[in-house]
């Protein structure tokens, strides 16, 4: 689905934004090209002519990296190469995936790079991959101050997955690069100026975690009083003014604790409006159960008459199970990570009788970037419990089965600021 936003002038007068998309990104590969045709016949050479000469060949120059950025780049130039590789069908995407498939994606958002057609050892090369929430991508303001100072105290920031954060309240930002869906409670927003870095909360309209222009260090110093969950990293969403370099950037990059996770993103002006369809999404009819996927206290006791089962004949409806996990983690993860026990109650015949899902609370999981699983991944799981035939229970009777169920974060979406 396509979404437009609208912007507020002076005038009343309303101006087209770029539209939002929550289409995942395509890759565009280039077919090579066959070698110079050759020319049939022969011809006889004048006396004259020089049959051993042949004519000098061009000279061979590597192609240019369509991801370097030159030492002396601003983030608008940055925002522009990101937009040419998003384009569809551009050249330069064409290149940059046919370089992309050759070697392996560095999990960060800058590298440093080598200029082919200069000595220069400070050009610098964007890794991240491309997943912009806007088309066409906007161009980055002038000035952020005056979209953060001295209101709001809070951030929005609108991805593929969605939107997170106040949206009636935060600054809205749009995203450039690939991230799971946001944690609000473990994301800040950096907004990074000439005469310093603002931060702000997504989420959290609490004037208290807010902070004026910083300098790098004090940038430090100020993430750690935040209070926020650190335990498996925070999400930083970037964004900066259009004149403010890459090399500027990479100062308050470089400061960002070293689990953070950064995502690049640009700031809309003040006034910009999301859709109705954005801010309050309607329910798909896969949530509209959710209340009962989810029981906290587990399954009510049973006071009938109890059965068995013979573990070994679970091996088949396991399988049907895991199967389907893997498809629930595929449509509503959100490239999330999550921990959950499935419970489910057999009739005396194997049929489902009920189930629902508990949550594993985050001291019984050792494993990182897991949040409480959304309802609709809730709702799927247990929907798909619906389908699958289960041996009946012998003795007959009532068997009540608790099976974990572990989401890992695809953190192939995560990129940490740089690789050095």
């Amino acid at each position: 689905m396509i979404y437009r936003l609208a912007v507020k002038t002076p005038a009343d007068r309303a101006s087209r934004l770029p539209t939002f998309a929550a289409a995942t990104l395509t890759f565009l590969a280039a077919s090579c090209g066959g070698g110079p045709a050759t020319g049939g016949g022969s011809a006889t050479p004048s006396p004259q002519a020089d049959t051993n000469t042949s004519e000098p060949k061009p000279e061979q120059r590597p192609a240019r990296d369509p991801r370097l950025l030159v030492p002396n780049a601003s983030f608008a130039d940055l925002v522009s190469l990101v937009a040419d590789l998003d384009e569809p069908n551009s050249r330069q995407q064409s290149e940059a995936h046919k370089q992309s498939e050759a070697r392996p994606s560095a999990g960060c958002v800058f590298a440093p790079g080598a200029n082919p057609n200069s000595s220069a050892a400070s050009s610098i090369r964007f890794e991240a991959d491309i997943a912009a929430a806007a088309h066409p991508i906007p161009a980055p303001p002038a000035d952020l101050a005056s979209i953060v100072e001295p209101r709001p105290h809070t951030a929005s920031v609108l991805t593929r997955w969605g939107p997170a954060g106040d949206r009636s309240a935060g600054a809205l930002l749009v995203a450039l690069t690939s991230s799971p869906a946001l944690r609000e409670t473990r994301s800040v927003a950096a907004f990074i100026t000439r005469s310093g870095v603002y931060l702000r909360p997504v989420g959290a309209a609490d004037p208290s975690r807010t902070t004026a222009a910083l300098a790098p260090k004090s940038m430090s110093d100020a993430l750690a009083k935040l209070a926020l969950p650190a335990r498996d990293g925070l999400d930083i969403i970037v964004t900066a003014e259009a004149a403010v370099t890459v090399h500027d950037m990479l100062a308050y990059l470089r400061a960002l604790p070293t689990n953070a996770h950064v995502l690049l993103a640009v700031a809309l002006p003040r006034g910009t409006q999301l859709p109705s369809s954005i801010t309050t999404r309607k329910r798909t009819p896969d949530e509209t159960s959710e209340s009962s996927a989810a029981c906290p206290s587990g399954l009510p006791p049973i006071r009938r008459r109890l059965g068995d089962l013979d573990p070994r004949t679970l091996r088949a409806p396991l399988a049907a199970i895991q199967q389907a996990a893997q498809a629930c983690q595929t449509q509503h993860a959100n490239g999330l990570g999550a921990r959950l026990k499935l419970l489910i109650r057999l009739a005396p015949d194997g049929t489902l009788d009920r189930a629902c899902t508990q949550e594993t609370s985050p001291e019984q999981t050792s494993i990182a970037h897991t949040t409480p699983a959304s309802e609709s991944l809730r709702t799927c799981l247990v929907r798909a419990l619906e389908s699958i035939k289960f041996p009946a229970p012998t003795p007959a009777g009532f068997v009540d089965l608790a099976l974990p169920i572990t989401i890992e974060p695809d953190m192939s979406l995560r990129h940490t600021a740089l690789c050095e």
